[in-house]
C-alpha cells in the first residue's frame, strides 16, 4: 500500500507539473514515455493486485466510470485519466472470474493479435481514429511529453474566389508544410504543429499567395486544453475566413481495451502461478516497442494489443504448455476402456 501510493504520488506530481519542464528532442520523447513513464504507470496494476480478490469488482469499476466521466466533464483531466486505468483495471480483475483455466486466456491471447490487428488497419478502431478522434481520446489513457504542446490552425477560403496560402509563425517564420483542405469539414483548411515549447505565445498569420490580405491568430499557453478558440473578423472578403486555433498537450495515448487486457493477462499470471514479473516485464516492454515502432516507422499508429498478447504467451509459454499437456492427459484417462462386460447366455453365469 505504502509504495502504491508513493508511486501514486510520484505519477500525479508528473502529471500535474510536466509542463514547465524541458522540451525534449522527439526522440527522447519517446524513449522517456516507452520506457519510464509507461512503466511506472503499469507498476500500479501490479500493486493493485491484491484487490482482484475483493468483493463486488463491477461496482467499484462502475464507480470509477462514474469518477472518470464527471471529473473529464469538470476538466480535472488528470483525475479522469486515473480514474480510467482503475475502471479497466477492476473490470479486468472481476472478468477474469469467469476464466477456469489460464488455458482459456492463452485463447484469447492467441485471438488477440488477428482481431486487433484488422480494426486497427481495416476496422473500427481505425473509422473511429480518423473520423472520431474525440471518441478516441474519451476512451483512452493518455501519456503526456513534458514541456511540448501541438497547435491546429484552421480557416475557409475568402469570401471573394479561392486560393492557396502560406503559413507564417512567430517565431518561426515561414513554414515549410503545405496546408492541408479537409473536404469532409465543409472545406476547411488547416494546419497542425507538434513539438512547440508549453509556455510559450505562438502567433500565426495566414497569407494568401496570389497577393491577397492576411489573418493572424494567437495560440496562447494559457488556452491549451481549453477547446478551439476563433480569431477576429475580417473584413476584407479576400481575406482567409473563419480563422480557428486550437492548443493541446503533445501526448502519447493507449485505448482503454489496451489497458484492460494488460491488468487481465498480469492478474491470470497470478491467479494461475504463471510468471508474473516476467509477464509484467514483458507486456510493458510490448507497449513502450509499439510506440517506438510508430514514431521510427513513421506510420500513423500501431495496434498495441498484437505484442502485448504475444508477451504474455512467450513469458509463460512452457508452463502454459505443461498445463494443456496435462489437460489431454486427464482427458485421455477418463475415455480408457473399463473392465469387459460379462455377458448373460445359456449355460453362462454371472459371477457371485
Amino acid at each position: 500500500m505504502a509504495a502504491g501510493l508513493a508511486l501514486l504520488g510520484a505519477l500525479l506530481a508528473y502529471y500535474l507539473a510536466f509542463r514547465p519542464l524541458p522540451n525534449l528532442p522527439t526522440t527522447a520523447d519517446v524513449l522517456f514515455v516507452a520506457f519510464v513513464l509507461i512503466p511506472a504507470v503499469f507498476a500500479l496494476v501490479w500493486v493493485a493486485l491484491p484487490l482482484r480478490r475483493a468483493n463486488r469488482l463491477l461496482w467499484i469499476a462502475l464507480a470509477l466510470g462514474a469518477v472518470a466521466v464527471v471529473a473529464s466533464l469538470a476538466g480535472f483531466e488528470v483525475l479522469a485519466n486515473f480514474a480510467k486505468l482503475g475502471a479497466a483495471t477492476t473490470v479486468a480483475f472481476w472478468f477474469l472470474g469467469f476464466f477456469e483455466t489460464a488455458l482459456w486466456v492463452a485463447l484469447v491471447a492467441l485471438l488477440i493479435p488477428i482481431v486487433d490487428s484488422y480494426s486497427v488497419w481495416r476496422g473500427p478502431t481505425r473509422h473511429i481514429i480518423t473520423e472520431r478522434p474525440e471518441v478516441f481520446n474519451a476512451f483512452s489513457f493518455s501519456f503526456p511529453l513534458m514541456g511540448e504542446r501541438q497547435v491546429f490552425v484552421a480557416w475557409r477560403e475568402p469570401l471573394a474566389g479561392t486560393t492557396t496560402f502560406d503559413v507564417y509563425r512567430d517565431p518561426g517564420g515561414k513554414r515549410n508544410d503545405d496546408p492541408v483542405r479537409d473536404d469532409n469539414d465543409n472545406g476547411r483548411i488547416g494546419y497542425l504543429e507538434g513539438a512547440l515549447d508549453a509556455g510559450r505565445d505562438y502567433r500565426y498569420r495566414i497569407v494568401a499567395r496570389d497577393g491577397g490580405p492576411s489573418a493572424s491568430i494567437a495560440a496562447r499557453s494559457e488556452d491549451a486544453n481549453d477547446g478551439e478558440r476563433r480569431g477576429p473578423p475580417t473584413s476584407d472578403e479576400r481575406a482567409p475566413t473563419d480563422l480557428r486555433v486550437d492548443s493541446v498537450d503533445s501526448t502519447a495515448k493507449l485505448g482503454l481495451p489496451d489497458l484492460l487486457f494488460f491488468a487481465l493477462f498480469l492478474a491470470a499470471a497470478d491467479r494461475f502461478k504463471l510468471r508474473r514479473r516476467a509477464t509484467w516485464i514483458a507486456m510493458t516492454a510490448s507497449f513502450g516497442l509499439t510506440l517506438s515502432g510508430t514514431y521510427f516507422l513513421e506510420v500513423d499508429g500501431l495496434p498495441a494489443l498484437p505484442l502485448l498478447a504475444i508477451g504474455f504467451l512467450v513469458a509463460n509459454a512452457d508452463l502454459l504448455w505443461r498445463m494443456w499437456g496435462e489437460q489431454r492427459g486427464d482427458g485421455r484417462a477418463t475415455r480408457e476402456p473399463g473392465p469387459p462386460a460379462h455377458r448373460e447366455s445359456a449355460g453362462e453365469h454371472p459371477p457371485p
